[in-house]
């Protein structure tokens, strides 16, 4: 299966990602009041990659140009996350040592293990609360972000509570009446829950490209579908929003 690096926010904005493995970094302002919490998951981002990836910068890879005008560009001597990484969670499964995105991304959202293919649910059925919730019980505004369906594996795992990974209409109803403020993925489901019309209801503002999100009013509620299936490899930065 193709998998997306995807992000979570959570405060003003939660920004949830996708796909989630063994490492995650959470950044907050350097104030005595945090404002905004951005929880950001790489797929599949654990040491050896990480480490890897650093070595490669530190050696004057990823010169700008090499694979395309909008490479990454050599700002500092390391990567930038390095100064984020304070800690580790192991993100194996209750049933088995390797992982899949479901049991990892309830690991990372809950504290909790769980069955592979599992839902924010521990291995016997029972719901967790997730750090998203949490965000929403204390008064926080929450969001997810995902370059996958926003009721794929690991931003279902921030959002909703299920037995399987493949229920998608029960996940993407669940979704949908999660009470976000912003949800930007893309592919909107066919299931009625996961439809266009069912998100305007809802009274969500519905974006699809890079220009739509530029004429959002602030304090409008955000629905997202930034491309017809999964997210494209090489973005045309004309039209579709960058991560960033």
């Amino acid at each position: 299966m193709k998998k997306r690096i995807g992000l979570v926010l959570l405060s003003t904005i939660l920004f949830v990602s996708i796909i989630s493995n063994s490492m995650c970094f959470v950044s907050a302002e350097s104030t005595p009041v945090i404002k905004n919490v951005i929880f950001m998951i790489p797929d599949g981002g654990g040491f050896a990659l990480f480490d890897f990836a650093n070595a490669v910068k530190k050696e004057g890879g990823f010169n700008e140009g090499v694979a395309s005008d909008n490479s990454t560009k050599i700002t500092a001597n390391y990567m930038h996350l390095k100064n984020y990484l304070i800690g580790t969670e192991t993100t194996h499964s209750a049933s088995n040592s390797v992982t899949d995105s479901a049991a990892a991304g309830t690991a990372l959202s809950s504290g909790y293990k769980t069955n592979n293919g599992y839902i924010g649910i521990d291995p016997t059925g029972r719901p967790n609360a997730t750090i998203l919730e949490t965000a929403q019980l204390a008064g926080k505004r929450t969001g997810i972000v995902s370059t996958y369906h926003w009721a794929h594996a690991t931003p279902a795992a921030f959002t909703a509570h299920n037995e399987s990974r493949n229920n998608v209409a029960i996940l993407a109803e669940q979704i949908v009446n999660q009470g976000l403020d912003v949800v930007l993925g893309v592919g909107f489901g066919s299931a009625q829950w996961g439809s266009i019309d069912e998100a305007v209801k809802r009274g969500y503002t519905i974006t699809t490209s890079r220009e739509d999100l530029e004429k959002v009013t602030q304090g409008a509620k955000i629905w997202g579908n930034h491309h017809k299936t999964g997210f494209p490899d090489d973005i045309k930065l004309t039209t579709e929003p960058t991560l960033a």
